[in-house]
């Protein structure tokens, strides 16, 4: 599933690369919905793919139980080092597809989404945020 959208030239080219591969049938594409409904797509998903960058999206994808895969250049490596998920070289299609690849396997899906889930319990609820803030201070 494809979520959201970009610039009309690099989507029309995205579709015509999957057409041109004859891979129609295996993508769906839904627009952007409103970021109170995301966790309803999150959790038809099986894994998050983040190629550039990250948001709070990640982060929202993460609490609904998923694996993440993110850029090595990301800046945000440090949400996979629970063992939730796997950094690929950005601009390498390959490497990604690699990465992706891994994540076939139903069990270590599951696993890496339950990480996923508790790294963002464990580190990120207001208790523990709230004691970050007072060791920065």
């Amino acid at each position: 599933m494809l979520l959201g959208d970009g610039s009309q030239s690099y989507m029309e080219e995205l579709k015509q690369d999957i057409k041109t591969r004859n891979l129609e049938d295996r993508f769906i594409w839904h627009e952007a919905v409103p970021n109170e409904q995301l966790y309803k797509i999150y959790s038809a998903a099986d894994v998050a793919v983040w190629p550039w960058g990250a948001s709070a999206g990640l982060l929202e994808a993460m609490s609904c139980n998923l694996p993440i895969i993110i850029g090595k250049d990301s800046m945000v490596t440090e949400l996979v080092d629970f063992e939730n998920g796997f950094t690929y070289e950005e601009g390498d299609v390959a490497n990604l597809a690699q990465q992706m690849e891994k994540l076939i396997d139903p069990q270590l899906r599951e696993k890496m989404g339950a990480n996923s889930r508790r790294y963002i319990e464990s580190r990120l609820n207001w208790r523990s945020l709230a004691q970050q803030f007072i060791e920065l201070v």
